[in-house]
């Protein structure tokens, strides 16, 4: 009898427990769903106010102004409801900076969600949407947008091709060689042949790059690109390119291809290259320093 009672009491105290529990997770839940409701509630409020500063700035470099607090605040929030970002970011009615500021938001959260659409994104009308579109998606690494950024690379803004490279690069590294370089020929511009190889070239394989920094070294009309040739030679490390840098050191006109061809030889040189440095007659104090610092690399190998 006293068992029966003891076994009853037991049950009755934890089905008081679990009813306890039952009630606890409730309200957790209940919690949760209005706290949720209240992030969204606050991106939305967010959103709206950052249209408004989109609509009245007449360029980025005011709504970057204005927008920060805002932005900061949306950060906090956007998480739980990046959709909307999405949505907003989607909706070419909506100001171009404004989409932007979403395009931001949705790339510092990763969102992954927004791919498909900043794919479609990667032909919208304004330049800056394309160009951290391209941005975006080298970021999240994605396998899929190939096909589109590839298209993209004969984008006539070269800030979009820029972009559009590195984002190749992230997105396949060593595939994205034959599509760069092609890309690189076709290009009249020096500043965007320069860009490209310092933003690209010094992460794709020696062995696709070598022969055409050695020719933009040797032959570009711009001395920008034939520094950056010379300080990618140097990045990459590999012997074949000792005598084009030996060559630039000594002949070229610009002080500022002659000292990155110096610190590219004390990179991939050894020291019987210590007496050549030493016999050049230079006159300019900037490429003396680069020359130096080459020595002082070479002796110390």
């Amino acid at each position: 009898m006293r068992i029966a009672k003891f076994c009853a009491i037991l049950l009755i105290a934890t089905l008081f427990c679990l009813a306890g529990a039952a009630a606890a997770q409730g309200q957790k839940s209940n919690s949760e769903e209005k706290s949720k409701a209240d992030m969204v509630n606050r991106t939305e409020t967010y959103c709206a106010r950052l249209e408004k500063i989109s609509k009245e700035s007449k360029d980025l470099t005011e709504v970057g102004q204005k927008s920060g607090e805002l932005m900061k605040a949306l950060s906090e929030v956007a998480k739980a409801s990046s959709e909307h970002l999405v949505d907003e970011f989607k909706n070419k009615g909506k100001d171009w900076k404004y989409r932007l500021l979403m395009l931001n938001q949705l790339s510092k959260g990763e969102v992954a969600s927004a791919v498909d659409p900043v794919i479609d994104s990667l032909a919208d009308s304004h330049e800056e949407i394309r160009a951290y579109s391209a941005a975006f998606l080298g970021k999240m690494k994605s396998g899929k947008a190939w096909a589109a950024l590839i298209r993209t690379l004969d984008d006539k803004n070269r800030h979009v091709r820029i972009a559009t490279a590195k984002a190749l690069v992230a997105v396949s590294g060593n595939k994205a060689a034959d599509a760069l370089l092609q890309r690189f020929k076709k290009e009249d511009d020096f500043v965007t042949r320069t860009d490209f190889i310092s933003f690209t070239f010094d992460k794709l394989p020696i062995d696709a790059v070598l022969q055409p920094l050695i020719k933009s070294l040797n032959d570009d009309s711009s001395p920008d690109v034939r520094a950056a040739s010379a300080r990618c030679l140097a990045a990459h490390k590999d012997k074949r390119a000792l005598e084009s840098l030996l060559l630039a050191v000594r002949n070229d006109k610009h002080p500022l291809v002659r000292y990155y061809a110096a610190i590219g030889i004390g990179e991939v040189g050894d020291k019987s290259q210590v007496s050549v440095l030493e016999g050049l007659t230079e006159k300019d104090d900037f490429v003396k320093d680069g020359i130096n610092s080459a020595l002082k690399n070479l002796r110390n190998k």
